[in-house]
């Protein structure tokens, strides 16, 4: 049974919207068509839109009222629309949408108490994930919107790349979901290809990158840093100092701690996050009091991963390596040209590897 009255509540607008279209499909499947009339607070009072919801037209057309921004509203006019929602309704359905949660905002204007005891409501509050629990979240939002699958880590590439406010994600997922051959899974590459090509690029991008051995990413990142007027070198050497140093420090801890760090790459979320906060605070990364980092800071740009893809004596050489390039620099003795600093970092991800 399609409900009469659909109120959807929440930040979490990927999954409002899809509620919307679940509904949407099913008048056309029930109805075969229907008319959609918005409320627009710039072109009448609510009352008036209100006497048209309940005056039935000639012709007996399936009509789909749809309010939106609802917490926007006065209180009167709440009130108002609160007992109008209370009433039954021939051949019409409304659709109400606010971004407040639905429990704390308009709840007693609304009369939603009341509203929940009938079968013929549908209240749904679709709330935003906390950021830990974000990439997860993508998983399942993606399969439901899109129709198909999004690797883990794809997910987390995306939330690197678009941050976490939902209005930025939704739009990369719907230019991905383009680009993409209908039914393909969403992977890493395509992340990089659509999301990463346009994106904003930081030292720390380029410090993860050259962390996780990869020289493509690091070529890349490095020539849209340089394109930045006024950057320095210094600021890059610098940033990949206290990066490397922080990894040595982590890999250090993993040698005396060698069934703390099997755990980590072993465990899963809420574990993981726990042995992940111990490690990064033991290192000297985060403290206690700002352990509540660990997923943005160390999780998500996998730290503890690059950390294991060197070795003790690599990290050693790495150091030792951005250490003798930024005293060259200081002393004039190196050049600070894209291509001289391109051979520094191809020396970094390479080393242990066969590199000069």
């Amino acid at each position: 049974m399609i409900p009469l009255v659909t109120i959807l509540s929440g930040d979490d607008l990927l999954g409002r919207e899809k509620a919307k279209e679940h509904l949407f499909e099913s008048l056309y499947s029930t109805h075969g068509s229907f008319v959609e009339e918005y409320f627009d607070s710039s072109r009448e009072a609510l009352g008036e839109y209100l006497v048209r919801l309940m005056t039935p037209t000639i012709f007996g057309d399936i009509r789909l009222f749809h309010l939106k921004h609802v917490q926007k509203l006065s209180a009167k006019d709440q009130e108002e629309l609160g007992k109008v929602l209370s009433y039954s309704h021939d051949a019409l359905y409304i659709l109400i949408e606010y971004e407040a949660d639905a429990e704390k905002g308009l709840s007693k204007s609304l009369r939603l108490a009341a509203l929940k005891k009938r079968e013929d409501v549908s209240i749904l509050s679709f709330s935003k994930p906390k950021r830990h629990l974000m990439a997860q979240w993508l998983t399942e939002q993606v399969i439901q919107l899109f129709g198909r699958k999004i690797e883990m880590s794809a997910a987390e590439q995306i939330l690197e790349f678009t941050g976490y406010e939902l209005d930025r994600i939704y739009p990369e997922l719907q230019k991905i979901d383009i680009y993409l051959p209908e039914g393909a899974p969403i992977t890493q590459s395509a992340v990089a290809t659509v999301t990463g090509c346009g994106r904003d690029v930081s030292s720390q991008d380029l410090c993860h990158a050259v962390g996780n051995r990869n020289w493509a990413e690091v070529f890349a990142i490095s020539e849209k840093l340089f394109e930045e007027n006024g950057v320095s070198v210094m600021s890059f050497t610098g940033a990949l100092f206290r990066h490397f140093w922080g990894l040595y420090k982590i890999r250090l801890y993993a040698e005396k701690n060698r069934g703390a760090a099997n755990l980590y790459f072993k465990s899963r979320y809420k574990e993981q996050t726990a042995v992940a906060t111990e490690i990064a605070i033991a290192a000297g990364l985060l403290t206690e009091a700002t352990k509540n980092r660990v997923y943005p800071a160390i999780i998500m740009p996998k730290v503890i991963d690059q950390a294991a893809k060197f070795s003790q004596v690599e990290l050693q050489k790495v150091i030792n390596t951005i250490s003798k390039y930024d005293r060259e620099i200081k002393s004039g003795l190196a050049e600070t040209t894209l291509d001289a600093f391109r051979t520094v970092c191809y020396e970094l991800v390479r080393v242990g590897k066969g590199a000069a």
